[in-house]
């Protein structure tokens, strides 16, 4: 894990196709391989920040949002189940911790594919709520976490990087309850999403200091946690 976190990053250099880095002085592309390995852990620290202040300011914008007693946030999962598919809320893509099937550019697709989800749900049941201060504040923090997984995305894909699109949703809200429901959904699955990205995140960064520190991967010591 370690080692693949290393050279994730680096598409152009591992191999293949290297006629347009030719003209480079070899320092030169030492140097902008550490440049662009530097910028990925720099984003991936930052990526890690805002997820953490996203999961941790659901609480208080579903205390904002949320009337009825009956949505509790930490109700078990999949009890609203049925009701998310009739308002038509599409469940988080899963992300998988890291392996060989699930590379850094799936996770991160898989990443942005669910933020654009929650991003365009979050917009949507907001426009239904009126002005929510925490719910604007989380709209703006998962627009700064999408833009730095972009980031993620363009190194670890190089020039080919194709950004997901935000997916066209049309929620069928029929009254209050509706909207409470759809909102409820909403934040309890960006919180469980954003949990799992924290995961993976934490493997990265840690397995970042782990080669800083010596070469030995980790992976055997650390029970696997889904």
């Amino acid at each position: 894990m370690a080692a693949f976190a290393r050279s994730a990053p680096l598409p152009e250099w591992t191999g293949g196709d290297h006629h347009h880095h030719h003209h480079h002085h070899n320092d030169d592309e030492v140097r902008s391989l550490i440049d662009d390995d530097s910028t990925f852990y720099n984003t991936v620290d930052r990526s890690l920040s805002l997820t953490k202040k996203i999961v941790l300011s659901i609480p208080e914008a579903h205390r904002a949002c949320i009337t009825a007693e009956t949505l509790d946030l930490n109700s078990e999962k999949g009890k609203f189940a049925v009701v998310a598919e009739n308002i038509g809320i599409p469940v988080s893509p899963i992300l998988h911790v890291l392996s060989e099937n699930a590379t850094m550019e799936t996770s991160l697709v898989q990443m942005l594919n669910g933020l654009l989800l929650h991003q365009t749900l979050l917009s949507s049941v907001s426009s239904h709520l009126g002005p929510q201060d925490t719910v604007t504040e989380l709209l703006a923090d998962t627009r700064d976490l999408l833009t730095q997984i972009s980031i993620l995305l363009k190194l670890v894909q190089g020039d080919s990087a194709k950004q997901p699109a935000a997916p066209q949703l049309d929620l069928r809200l029929q009254g209050d309850f509706d909207i409470q429901v759809a909102t409820h959904i909403t934040l309890r699955q960006l919180r469980d999403f954003g949990q799992d990205m924290e995961r993976i995140l934490r493997r990265v960064a840690k397995a970042n200091e782990d080669t800083t520190e010596s070469t030995e991967s980790t992976e055997s010591t650390e029970p696997e946690q889904l």
